[in-house]
């Protein structure tokens, strides 16, 4: 994913988030609270991986003496594409909140 398509995911992702937690008071049932707790922690974890990410393409693009210090150690780059992945499954895991029982 380019640096740009990856940063428009982030805002989309934290634009949700934030929705989603202004939404949640419309939902008091426990089964649709325990629901949009989880999808708000993914969320979360989606986000932040993706704001990791964004953080280190940017210094990547700037002045050389701040490169080295957020640069990624061999595969940090893949471990963190693999957590946001892992997050994103786990927001599509979720049942409906009227099929949670």
């Amino acid at each position: 994913m380019a640096d740009v398509e990856r940063r428009a995911l982030r805002i989309d992702v934290k634009n949700l988030r934030h929705a989603s937690e202004f939404l949640a008071p419309a939902f008091p049932e426990k089964s649709a609270r325990s629901i949009l707790t989880a999808c708000l922690r993914e969320l979360a974890k989606l986000q932040h991986c993706q704001s990791e990410l964004n953080d280190r393409a940017v210094a990547a693009r700037g002045p050389k003496d701040l490169a080295p210090l957020l640069a990624m150690e061999d595969g940090a780059c893949d471990r963190l594409l693999g957590r946001a992945q892992d997050a994103l499954k786990r927001l599509h895991a979720p049942p409906a909140w009227w099929e949670a029982g």
